[in-house]
């Protein structure tokens, strides 16, 4: 993977930390009317994107800084981060029809 490759990849895994931020935005939207129900419903979506995006950095450094290996357990770590990220974004949309 070049370098550019490399901080592209960094910058699209950024992304999910700013889609965190953004959710947590929301709270302040004016079209919510119930605050408080509305963090705790976002809040394990929130914490949910922040940790696979904390997984998916981890394992990138690995395999593009440090030069280790892609193995079967390194590839279903990300596998299942990317799936939770999915997850959160379909909640996402299904939440945002309700609105």
């Amino acid at each position: 993977m070049s370098s550019n490759e490399q901080q592209e990849t960094y910058e699209a895994i950024m992304k999910l930390y700013d889609l965190a931020e953004e959710l947590v935005y929301t709270v302040d939207s004016s079209i919510i009317t119930d605050e408080e129900a509305h963090l705790m419903l976002i809040a394990p979506m929130v914490e949910q994107l922040a940790e696979s995006a904390d997984i998916l950095v981890e394992e990138f450094t690995a395999l593009a800084q440090q030069g280790e290996e892609m193995n079967a357990t390194r590839k279903r770590k990300m596998e299942l981060a990317l799936g939770k990220i999915f997850a959160v974004v379909e909640q996402c949309k299904k939440y945002n029809k309700q609105l």
